[in-house]
């Protein structure tokens, strides 16, 4: 397979099987294990359309980001803006310490340390043949503030084998 390479601004790096520049809308768009290299952060997609301009990178099919510090996010379709600070993932999933687990159906960075979630679940236990964890966390909303290292819930539910035992409409 040839892997394309382009690098549109100072410090990003695209690499795809194809890529195609537009001129007239000053845009790259990049299909084919596409990977961009940018700052501390690089994304793996299958197609990325790049708007150098307003600096927006909209990614789908099997999004990953992985940061500095080798935390990895999943998705299956994103937009990012201001070189991958802020955006948003649809089929947000992250693998935390001791595989612990957080999905949601969508997730919103508003700050480089402040990601609002959406529908959110969290579990720290495996799954079983149900694909039910033993026990998780539900919520309709998750703000989680790695500055304050805080995270609040809003209608949350504690669920033991997928059946909800508890509500609180705020958690912290």
């Amino acid at each position: 397979t040839n892997f394309v390479q382009a690098s549109p601004k100072k410090g990003a790096i695209i690499k795809a099987q194809e890529t195609n520049y537009d001129a007239n809308n000053n845009t790259i768009t990049a299909s084919g294990n596409v990977f961009i290299q940018m700052d501390e952060y690089t994304l793996h997609a299958a197609v990325v359309h790049y708007d150098l301009d307003r600096d927006i990178v909209y990614a789908e099919g099997n999004v990953r980001i992985i940061d500095q510090n080798g935390q990895t996010i999943y998705g299956q379709k994103a937009v990012f803006k201001d070189k991958f600070k802020k955006g948003i993932i649809k089929g947000f999933m992250a693998k935390l310490d001791n595989n612990a687990v957080i999905v949601s159906r969508s997730a919103k960075r508003i700050e480089k340390n402040r990601i609002i979630l959406e529908k959110s679940v969290f579990t720290p236990c495996e799954f079983n043949c149900s694909r039910n964890p033993i026990w998780q966390l539900s919520s309709v909303k998750t703000d989680i503030d790695y500055d304050k290292q805080k995270i609040t819930y809003r209608h949350l539910f504690f669920e033991v084998y997928g059946v909800p035992l508890i509500y609180l409409p705020y958690f912290s």
